[in-house]
C-alpha cells in the first residue's frame, strides 16, 4: 500500500510534519570544504528561493535546505493508537533470563531502569547514523540518522515499518565536527525535551498518559562513532574511545596500530566526564573534544556508543582473516594458502550454493570478483566456509587451532542469546588468536600491521555484550538495509536535502498507517510472529483410505509415532510457518530454487537406548534430514523427515555427510523441535559435505560423542500424545 503524504494527512491518518531547516554554509566555511569558494563570492537567489554563490568559473550552494522529522509527534502517534501502544509494553514486561538475549538484559539498561523508566510506556530508543554515497554522483556523500524503538519485541523491532528515519544530511561531502551537530541540533533539542518533560498524549481510549523517552545507545561504524563521541578517531595515537591505550606508528610511518603489549585489560574504561568537555578549553590534539550527547541523562560514556558487529566483525575481523589466508594485503604467514588452492576452494563454495538456502545472509560468492562483497558476506565466509573448506588445507596444527578459535569466537559473538559461560569461552578463544598473531609477529612472519584499530576493539567485545546484551541487538544491519532502500529512491542532483525530507516523511506516514491497519486486521499483538500453522496447499487424509505412497511412511510407523488409528484424520502440507518463519519441504521444491528443506532438529533422546541394561541418559542432540512434508494431527504439528547419518570431522569440528555412503532413515519428528534450515558446503577433494546452520557454534553444538549417538538414538525419540477432539475424528 502506498499513499502520498498529502493524502494521508487529508484523511487524518497521519498528522506529523517535518521541521524545514536552512543552514547558511557561509557560517561554516571552515567545516565545509565545498563551500570555501563561496567566502568572497556574491550571493544571488533564483526563482525557487535557493541561495547560491557565484564567481566567474563555478556556481556552488552556500545554503542548504533539509528536513528533520518530528520525533515527539511520531512517538505520540504510537502511544495514541492501541495497536502500537500495546506493542510498546514489551520493555516493561521483559523478564530477565539466565542468558543475555536483549538490550534490556545488559547492565547498561538495568543500571538506569528504575530511575529513568518508571512508567510502563516510557520509551528506550537507539540512535544510528552512517554515511552513504548517493546514486547520483552530483549529490555526493549523504548521511542518515535513524531511530530504533527498543520497546518493540525483537521479532518486530527491526522491521521497516517500525523504525524511524529522522534526517538525511545532504551532500556532496560528509558533515563532521560542528557541522555534523548543526544538522542534529533540532533532534538534540527534542532528545532533551523527551527526557525531561516528556510528552502528554490523550489516547484513543480517552486516557491521558505522560511518557518520557531516553536514548540508550548511539551506534555506527568507527568513523561515525568518532564524530558522535567527539573522538579524535581510530587512526590517532589514542585511537580507542573505550580505553586509554596508546597506539604506535607502523613500519612505513603510516597508519596507527595497537599491539596487545600496549593493552592492559585491567585499565578502567573512559569515564563519562571525558566526553563532557568544551572543545574551546582543550588543546588542539586532545583525544576528546566533547559531545552534546553527554548532556543526556541516559549517557554512559563509551557504553553509549557500543560496538557494531557488522563493521567490527564483518569488514574488520573477517576481512583481516581472509587477507591472512590469501596474502593479498599482508605478509605471508602460516595461514597463507596459494592462489591456486584458494581459487579451487572458492570454486567448491560457489558450486555448493545450490545446497545453501537463500535465508542465509551471505551470498557465498568469491570475494573481490564481479560481485560486491558486503560485511554479511565476509561473516558467512569466515563463519561457515573457512572451517568447512580452508582449515584442512593449513600446514601446521597451530595455524588450524588458531583459525578454528577465531571462527568459534566469531560464531559466539553472533549469537542472539548468550550466557556468561559462553562469554568466558569467547575470551579464551580470542586469547588463542592473540597469542598466535603475537608469535607470528615475533617470528617475523607477520608485521605489526595486523594490529589494526578493529583488532584492538575485539578485546572489548565480551565486556560490551555484558553491558548491552548480544551484539545483534545493537547491530547496524537495520540501518544498512534502510540506506539501501533510500538510495533507490533518492535521484535528485540539485535538491537532495529537500527530496530526502519528502521521502522520509512519506515513508514514515506510510509505515505508520500500514502498522495500524495491519493491527486492526489481525486483532492480536504480533500475531504474525507467534505460533505454528500450515502454509499454502494442504491435504486432508483419512488414514483408512491412505496409501503408503500418499503418507510417505508405513501405517504401522505412523500409528506407533502418533498414536493414530485407521479412523484418524491428518492434514498434510508442503510448507509450515513457525514463529513468523516459513519452512519448506521436498514436496515444495522446484528445480530453479536453492535447496531449503534440509532441517536441523534438536531433540531430547536417551543416549543409552540401545543398551537396556544401562540407566536412561537423556540429552539434547541434533538431527539432520530432508523434510518430505508436514503433518497436523489434532492440535500438534509434525514433520516427516528423511534423516541422514552425519559424522564428526575432528579436523574442523563440524558435522558432515559422506558421499555417497550416507545412511538414512525416515521418521516423524515434532515441529517444536525444529531449530532452523540447514545448508551444506561440499568439498571436491574429500567428497564430504559440511553441515551449516544459523547460530551454530563449533565445539558447542558439535562433538564426536553426540554425533555417534545421534543416529542410533532415533528409536528412543518420544513424540507427544495427541489429544484428539471428537470434531477432528469425523468429517
Amino acid at each position: 500500500m502506498y499513499m502520498s503524504l498529502d493524502s494521508l494527512q487529508l484523511f487524518g491518518l497521519y498528522n506529523v510534519h517535518g521541521i524545514v531547516m536552512v543552514m547558511d554554509l557561509r557560517k561554516n566555511v571552515s567545516k565545509w570544504r565545498w563551500a570555501k569558494t563561496a567566502k568572497l563570492c556574491k550571493s544571488i537567489s533564483d526563482s525557487s528561493g535557493r541561495v547560491w554563490a557565484k564567481n566567474c568559473t563555478v556556481v556552488v550552494p552556500i545554503a542548504v535546505v533539509f528536513v528533520v522529522a518530528d520525533l515527539a509527534d511520531q512517538l505520540a502517534l504510537l502511544i495514541f493508537n492501541k495497536t502500537t501502544r500495546d506493542r510498546l509494553l514489551y520493555r516493561s514486561r521483559y523478564q530477565e533470563k539466565s542468558a543475555l538475549d536483549d538490550i534490556f538484559a545488559g547492565s547498561h539498561y538495568k543500571s538506569m531502569a528504575s530511575q529513568l523508566f518508571p512508567n510502563e510506556l516510557d520509551i528506550a530508543f537507539s540512535l544510528y547514523t552512517d554515511g552513504f554515497n548517493s546514486s547520483s554522483s552530483k549529490a555526493g556523500k549523504m548521511a542518515m540518522v535513524h531511530i530504533v524503538i527498543n520497546n518493540y519485541h525483537p521479532s518486530i523491532r527491526f522491521k521497516n515499518e517500525n523504525m524511524i528515519q529522522m534526517l538525511v544530511m545532504p551532500g556532496p561531502n560528509s558533515a563532521k565536527g560542528d557541522g555534523f551537530w548543526s544538522f542534529l541540533q533540532p533532534l538534540l533539542d527534542e532528545f532533551q525535551t523527551l527526557a525531561t518533560s516528556g510528552i502528554s498524549v490523550v489516547c484513543d481510549n480517552g486516557n491521558l498518559v505522560t511518557v518520557k523517552a531516553h536514548m540508550l545507545t548511539a551506534i555506527g561504524d568507527l568513523p561515525a562513532v568518532s564524530t558522535m563521541a567527539g573522538h579524535s578517531g581510530h587512526n590517532s595515537y589514542f585511537g580507542c574511545h573505550i580505553c586509554p591505550i596508546r597506539g604506535q606508528v607502523g613500519p612505513t610511518r603510516h597508519g596507527m596500530y595497537f599491539p596487545p603489549s600496549n593493552y592492559d585489560a585491567a585499565l578502567p574504561w573512559r569515564s563519562s566526564d571525558e566526553f563532557n568537555r568544551n572543545a574551546q578549553d582543550l588543546l588542539w590534539n586532545a583525544p576528546f573534544k566533547g559531545t552534546p550527547l553527554a548532556s543526556l541523562k541516559s549517557f554512559n560514556g563509551p557504553v553509549t556508543f557500543g560496538l557494531d558487529e557488522l563493521h567490527l566483525l564483518g569488514h574488520g575481523l573477517c576481512k583481516q582473516v581472509l587477507d591472512l589466508i590469501t596474502g593479498i594485503t599482508t605478509k605471508k604467514g602460516d595461514l597463507f594458502l596459494t592462489n591456486v588452492k584458494v581459487q579451487g576452494l572458492f570454486a567448491d563454495m560457489e558450486n555448493s550454493r545450490c545446497g545453501i538456502p537463500a535465508s542465509f545472509d551471505g551470498s557465498f560468492r568469491t570475494p573481490h570478483s564481479k560481485y560486491t562483497t558486503r560485511s554479511v558476506d565476509y561473516l558467512a565466509l569466515i563463519s561457515y566456509v573457512v572451517p568447512a573448506l580452508f582449515v584442512a588445507e593449513l600446514r601446521t596444527a597451530e595455524a588450524k587451532h588458531a583459525l578454528l578459535s577465531v571462527v568459534k569466537f566469531l560464531q559466539l559473538a553472533q549469537l542472539r542469546s548468550i550466557t556468561e559461560q559462553q562469554l568466558n569461552i569467547m575470551d579464551e578463544h580470542l586469547q588463542v588468536w592473540n597469542d598466535y598473531l603475537q608469535a607470528q609477529v615475533n617470528d617475523q612472519k607477520l608485521t605489526i600491521t595486523v594490529y589494526k584499530p578493529n583488532y584492538h576493539y575485539l578485546q572489548h567485545v565480551t565486556a560490551m555484550i555484558r553491558q548491552l546484551g548480544p551484539l545483534y541487538s545493537v547491530s547496524t544491519r537495520c540501518l544498512e538495509r534502510t540506506i539501501g532502500r533510500y538510495k533507490k529512491m533518492l535521484k535528485s542532483t540539485k535538491d537532495s536535502g529537500v527530496e530526502a525530507g519528502n521521502v522520509l516523511l512519506t515513508s514514515a506516514a506510510t509505515n505508520y498507517v500500514s502498522v495500524v491497519m495491519d493491527g486492526e486486521n489481525d486483532g492480536d499483538f504480533d500475531s504474525s510472529a507467534v505460533g505454528t500453522y500450515l502454509d499454502r496447499k494442504t491435504s486432508t487424509i483419512r488414514l483408512r483410505n491412505a496409501s503408503v505412497d500418499q503418507l510417505g511412511i508405513s501405517h504401522h510407523e505412523l500409528n506407533r509415532k502418533l498414536g493414530t488409528t485407521t479412523s484418524s484424520i491428518i492434514i498434510t502440507a508442503t510448507r509450515i510457518s513457525k514463529n513468523g518463519i516459513v519452512y519448506g519441504s521436498r514436496s515444495n521444491a522446484t528445480k530453479t530454487t536453492r535447496k531449503d528443506y534440509l532441517m536441523v532438529f534438536k531433540v531430547e533422546v536417551n543416549g543409552n537406548a540401545l543398551q537396556p541394561s544401562r540407566p536412561s541418559s537423556n540429552a539434547l542432540m541434533f538431527f539432520f534430514g530432508d523434510v518430505l512434508h508436514y503433518i497436523k494431527h489434532g492440535n500438534r504439528y509434525f514433520a516427516l523427515v528423511e534423516l541422514f547419518q552425519p559424522f564428526f570431522d575432528d579436523t574442523n569440528h563440524m558435522y558432515s555427510f559422506q558421499h555417497p555412503t550416507t545412511n538414512n532413515k525416515t521418521t516423524i519428528l515434532d515441529v517444536d523441535d525444529l531449530v532452523t534450515c540447514a545448508g551444506t558446503i561440499a568439498s571436491s577433494k574429500s567428497q564430504r559435505s559440511a553441515i551449516i546452520w544459523d547460530q551454530m557454534v563449533l565445539g558447542q553444538d558439535t562433538s564426536a560423542a553426540k554425533c555417534v549417538a545421534t543416529f542410533n538414538c532415533i528409536t528412543s525419540i518420544k513424540l507427544p500424545i495427541v489429544d484428539m477432539p471428537e470434531l477432528v475424528l469425523s468429517l
